[in-house]
């Protein structure tokens, strides 16, 4: 009986960790999202600071 529930504990864990996984992975693929965004909004802010800078 106790081999049973240890099991089953161990299989909940590992969906668990599963789960966790694939969270994390998730989280990584926005968080580089984010990153390439930020990057375009700076190029962009740099371009058009440079650019203004000529027009003056």
């Amino acid at each position: 009986m106790v081999a049973t529930e240890v099991r089953k504990l161990a299989e909940r864990t590992a969906g668990l960790v599963q789960e966790i996984v694939a969270t994390s992975n998730e989280q990584a693929s926005s968080v580089k999202q984010i990153n390439i965004a930020v990057n375009q909004m700076d190029e962009f802010t740099q371009q058009n600071a440079a650019a203004s800078g000529c027009n003056s």
